[in-house]
């Protein structure tokens, strides 16, 4: 989200754009490919500036607050993984952070467009890491 004004949380150093408020259709279109049956109905959504994490929660900004890292693949920088959500829910009494709502998450996914992803219609190996489905 180039472009945006950063906040950065004095706790835990972990750095916010501020997404600007809008309206968008949020869920997917029935001919969508790859669409399930809770991917819609399509509806308006109209959301007030928010802030959303820039990158992901770094095991040092974790163990910052918790005091301890859980993760498998150890490194200050990397971003902490294998927790389970009521630990989430700890670190976020602790530091008196909320998540994303579900209709923030997919506005900021979404980046303005309109399409399935960000960068068109569909998804390859060349857009992301994928594992092949139809072995």
């Amino acid at each position: 989200m180039q472009g945006l004004p950063e906040y950065k949380h004095r706790q835990t150093g972990i750095i916010f754009d501020k997404v600007p408020g809008g309206t968008f259709m949020m869920g997917s279109p029935e001919d969508e490919v790859g669409r399930k049956p809770d991917d819609g109905p399509q509806h308006e959504i109209t959301l007030s500036s928010f802030l959303i994490g820039k990158y992901e929660i770094s095991q040092e900004q974790w163990e910052s607050v918790m005091d301890s890292n859980p993760s498998l693949f150890k490194g200050r920088d990397l971003p902490v993984e294998n927790i389970c959500w009521d630990d989430i829910q700890k670190f976020r009494e602790e530091t008196q952070l909320v998540l994303p709502t579900e209709a923030q998450w997919e506005y900021a996914c979404r980046a303005g467009s309109t399409s399935s992803y960000t960068f068109g219609k569909t998804i390859s190996n060349k857009d992301a890491n994928l594992k092949n489905e139809s072995k």
